[in-house]
C-alpha cells in the first residue's frame, strides 16, 4: 500500500512539474510577445544631436533603416535594434562622422552621440593637380596613412593642406614609423591661426597653401592674395608674429607702398627683412647682364 501511495505521489509531482513548465513557458511567451509587438517599445524619439542638416540626415537614415516589419514585428522595436551594428553602419555611410555612440533608453528613445572629424591635416607635394598629388594624413603631427584627395573622406571633410617638396620621400621613410612626429601640432595650429587672422589685421587674405621649406624646418612661406609673401617661424607665438608684422608694415608704408613689397622675412621677430619688386628687377638685370657677358666671351673664344 505504501509503495502504491509513493507511486501516486510521484505521478502527481510529475504532473505538477509539467503543468508548471507549461505555465511558465506560456507566461514567458506572453511577455515576449507583448514586448515584441507592443507599441510603446517602438522608437519614437532620437535625441542627443545638434539641430543641423547632418543630424536631420542621420535621423532619416535611422528611421529608414528601421522601417517595415518581419512577421508583424516592427523593426523599430527598441529591443531588436542592434546599437553597435547601427553605429558601424553610420560611420561607413557618413565619412564626416568619426565615431557614434548609441544608447537605448527604455521605453522608446535612442540617444545618439556623434563625434565629427576635426579639420583633417594633410602634408602634400607642391603639385597643383589633386589627382597626381602625393599626400599623407597627419594625426598628432605624425603620419597616419597615405591620402587620396579624391576619396570621400577628404572631399566631405574640412582639410588643411601644408605643402612640401619631399613628401613622397617622407611617406616612404615613415611607413614603419607612424609614431614619429614630422610636423608638430603646435606648428599646425600656428598656421591655422595666421590664415584666420591675416585678413582682419592686414586687410590681406592668405591664399593657397602654406609652404613648409623643408622637412624638420620650423619655417614656412605664406602668400597673400595681393602677391606678396611672408616667411614665418612656426615655433613662435602666432599672435606675436602677427603683431610684429603689423608694426613693420605700418612703419614701412611711409617708405614704400605695400603693393611694392615682394616678400617679408619675419622668422627673426627682432629683425625683420624685406624685398621689394624693384630689388628683384635689379637682381634679374644683373643676372641678365652676366649671362650676356658670358655669351659674348664664349663667342670670342670660338
Amino acid at each position: 500500500m505504501r509503495k502504491k501511495r509513493d507511486n501516486k505521489h510521484l505521478a502527481k509531482s510529475r504532473v505538477y512539474r509539467i503543468f508548471f513548465w507549461i505555465a511558465a513557458t506560456c507566461f514567458v511567451g506572453a511577455v515576449v510577445y507583448c514586448f515584441l509587438y507592443a507599441d510603446f517599445l517602438q522608437v519614437k524619439n532620437i535625441t542627443g544631436m545638434q539641430q543641423d542638416e547632418m543630424s536631420a540626415e542621420i535621423v532619416e537614415y535611422i528611421e529608414a533603416g528601421n522601417a517595415g516589419s518581419w512577421l508583424g514585428i516592427q523593426k523599430s522595436n527598441l529591443i531588436l535594434i542592434n546599437a553597435d551594428k547601427l553605429s558601424r553602419a553610420m560611420t561607413d555611410e557618413y565619412p564626416r562622422i568619426k565615431d557614434v555612440t548609441i544608447k537605448k533608453i527604455f521605453p522608446n528613445t535612442l540617444n545618439v552621440a556623434i563625434e565629427k572629424h576635426d579639420t583633417i591635416t594633410l602634408l602634400c607635394d607642391g603639385s597643383e593637380v589633386d589627382s597626381r598629388r602625393t599626400c599623407v594624413e597627419l594625426e598628432g603631427g605624425a603620419i597616419m596613412r597615405r591620402a587620396n584627395l579624391s576619396d570621400d573622406r577628404y572631399q566631405k571633410n574640412d582639410t588643411f593642406i601644408v605643402a612640401i617638396k619631399d613628401v613622397d620621400a617622407i611617406a616612404s621613410h615613415q611607413k614603419n614609423e607612424k609614431e614619429s612626429v614630422i610636423l608638430p601640432v603646435m606648428h599646425i595650429e600656428t598656421l591655422k591661426f595666421l590664415y584666420q587672422n591675416f585678413p582682419f589685421e592686414f586687410d590681406a587674405e592668405l591664399v593657397g597653401e602654406p609652404q613648409m621649406l623643408f622637412l624638420g624646418s620650423n619655417h614656412a612661406r605664406l602668400t597673400t592674395a595681393d602677391g606678396w609673401s611672408v616667411l614665418v617661424d612656426m615655433s613662435h607665438e602666432p599672435r606675436l608674429t602677427v603683431a610684429v608684422v603689423k608694426s613693420f608694415l605700418d612703419q614701412v608704408d611711409s617708405v614704400t607702398p605695400i603693393s611694392n613689397i615682394h616678400e617679408i622675412d619675419a622668422r627673426i621677430l627682432g629683425k625683420i627683412f624685406y624685398r621689394t619688386n624693384e630689388s628683384l628687377e635689379v637682381v634679374q638685370s644683373v643676372q641678365d647682364d652676366k649671362e650676356d657677358q658670358e655669351e659674348v666671351g664664349e663667342e670670342k673664344r670660338n
